[in-house]
């Protein structure tokens, strides 16, 4: 969110306690300010809410901002299975070191990527996702893997989960994304 922005400012903090309020059963979770802040780039503050509703009404959603740990371990078994189809050596690499995908991926799909991704990118990620589904997260998720894959590999825990948890502007959209569509989908077992 910008802060010289003060309408934008305004707006978020309105169209989060709205949401807060509607659903109060899940209340305020890190990564729902993302989420909204992405919608009122593109919206109006009364279409943002209809929009973050819905979305956030996905069972993927549901189950990650409710904390329903029997969603984050499905959507984590996907992802990992992509992970050690398409990325071995950094699957074994956190094993060996003890990071585990629960300690950021569901973080990062919680927001959409927004907070360690540009905001170019996340935009290209929401149309992607809003039109393939989970599955483009996941894509998403390894690509993100694939660009700091240097980083990663020989680092400790510390270092590992610094650089997963850190912001990258310097990323080429059309990398990024060129990678992500090369992505294989794994056998299914």
């Amino acid at each position: 969110t910008n802060p010289q922005n003060k309408e934008m400012q305004n707006n978020l903090k309105q169209l989060v306690t709205c949401y807060m309020a509607y659903r109060p059963d899940i209340g305020y979770v890190r990564g729902i300010a993302e989420v909204a802040g992405v919608l009122l780039l593109f919206s109006e503050p009364w279409v943002s809410f209809l929009c973050l509703t819905n979305l956030l009404n996905m069972p993927l959603f549901q189950g990650l901002y409710r904390f329903d740990w029997g969603v984050a371990c499905n959507f984590i078994s996907k992802y990992e299975k992509y992970l050690d189809f398409n990325l071995p050596a950094v699957a074994k690499h956190f094993k060996k070191t003890g990071v585990t995908s629960e300690s950021y991926v569901c973080d990062w799909v919680k927001c959409i990527f927004g907070k360690i991704l540009p905001l170019s990118i996340v935009c290209r990620i929401w149309d992607c996702f809003l039109f393939e589904g989970e599955t483009f997260l996941i894509r998403a998720a390894v690509t993100v893997l694939t660009t700091r894959k240097h980083r990663i590999l020989g680092a400790n825990i510390d270092r590992c989960m610094e650089n997963l948890n850190s912001l990258t502007l310097d990323l080429d959209a059309e990398m990024f994304f060129t990678t992500c569509f090369t992505v294989k989908t794994p056998a299914p077992q």
